[in-house]
């Protein structure tokens, strides 16, 4: 083997560590970030006509189950639904109040139907007559309450809508950019796991508002 072959082999070793440190450097960087996939890299011999020409080091993304990806984004999205019509139900319920609250709309309805019992009993007394006339006007305002929350929970559902529609269609922006990236990586031979990574960060963020599919 001349020098040269020799130098020339030693500094494709000494790139190919250095690959493998920077991968290992990547994946402690990158730990606790949510989406990235760990890295790992594949050392390969290089030869020219059976003669060894060095080593090459490739980084490649770690083994990803799809099957459990998709159905993370499915979860992902059907918790999403189920915290919306949560919130917007606790925040009903919260101005209607317990039964048991004198305050509440179920309580309402009881003190009224008690005092319609009472006015039954004695429709001359005017007292009575008086109080039917209060328990219908506390139930008439808690229903204005109850409504004026239904429609609090409307606006806010319809602005939730158009930022997360603003959410989506940035995601879809960035992921068209990112697949041409892809492309041109596939074809120049370069690294594009980091992209990879980002652009499966943008399909979880869609996931977060829409049920979607990937394949």
């Amino acid at each position: 083997m001349s020098l040269s072959s020799a130098l020339f082999n030693a500094r494709s070793g000494l790139n190919s560590v250095q690959r493998q440190i920077a991968g290992s450097s990547d994946n402690i960087a990158n730990a606790r970030t949510p989406g990235y996939v760990a890295k790992e890299a594949r050392i390969t011999a290089q030869n020219t006509n059976g003669v060894g020409s060095g080593v090459e080091a490739n980084i490649v993304r770690g083994p990803v189950d799809s099957i459990l990806l998709r159905d993370i984004r499915l979860e992902n999205a059907r918790v999403g639904a189920f915290d919306t019509r949560a919130t917007a139900i606790d925040r009903v319920a919260t101005v209607s109040g317990d039964p048991a609250d004198e305050r509440s709309l179920a309580f309402s309805f009881t003190r009224l139907d008690t005092q319609f019992q009472q006015l039954f009993d004695q429709p001359e007394r005017g007292d009575l007559q008086r109080q039917v006339v209060f328990a219908a006007q506390d139930v008439v305002d808690n229903f204005t309450r109850v409504e004026d929350a239904i429609q609090g929970a409307r606006i806010e559902a319809e602005r939730t809508i158009e930022a997360g529609v603003e959410t989506v269609n940035r995601a879809l922006e960035g992921i068209e950019q990112l697949n041409h990236r892809v492309a041109e990586g596939l074809e120049g031979d370069i690294d594009i796991s980091g992209v990879l990574d980002e652009r499966d960060r943008l399909i979880d963020q869609i996931s977060q508002q829409l049920g979607i599919r990937t394949f």
